[in-house]
């Protein structure tokens, strides 16, 4: 059996495919996200980075605020997920899409190199790939963050999920951010 522990609507969609394939899973969503409506500035030299289909699901439910952006905004973005989703809301400007983070950030400190005249700002959560921040500080790319979405972990795991781990019933756990995997230790710890 497969543990999803993914937002509800991603986990069911993950279950599905996974049921497709003959696979069982149980769903266990640890994890919420509450949109936050921001002020985000647009201007010509400004490259939105998104990583995130949270970030994506917030941009949309304030469409209206953000519509200028939406349709003149540059954007570098990890993720096919990601680039479709934002696609799908109307974004037109989307000039690189990134495997990962690292890809992204080679992609950045190349451009530093060549002295290109660019603003950054990183459109995410509350909860960060801090790690990612700090190549980008060490690196003297200058990164503003704006948090569009709240990351709120659950405060306890499901007493079926529990039995089904001390069971042995759950072989594999699934884990889509590094946060995630920490607050479901952090879970099982408790």
């Amino acid at each position: 059996m497969i543990l999803i522990t993914r937002p509800k609507i991603e986990a069911q969609q993950f279950a599905n495919e996974l049921h497709k394939k003959n696979f069982v899973s149980v769903i266990d969503s640890i994890l919420k996200f509450e949109p936050q409506k921001k002020k985000i500035y647009f201007s010509q030299d400004k490259i939105f980075l998104v990583t995130s289909s949270q970030c994506v699901k917030s941009l949309n439910k304030y469409r209206k605020s953000y519509s200028h952006i939406l349709k003149e905004g540059i954007f570098y973005v990890v993720g096919r997920q990601v680039y479709k989703n934002l696609k799908s809301i109307g974004v037109k400007k989307i000039k690189f899409v990134f495997g990962d983070t690292q890809e992204l950030l080679r992609k950045l400190r190349l451009l530093n190199k060549k002295k290109a005249l660019a603003r950054y700002e990183y459109l995410c959560g509350s909860k960060i790939n801090d790690d990612f921040l700090e190549q980008c500080r060490l690196n003297k790319i200058s990164i503003k963050k704006n948090i569009l979405y709240k990351t709120i972990a659950v405060s306890t795991l499901k007493q079926t999920t529990l039995k089904s781990i001390k069971g042995g019933e759950i072989k594999i756990l699934t884990f889509f951010s590094i946060f995630t995997a920490k607050t479901f230790f952090k879970l099982m710890r408790k």
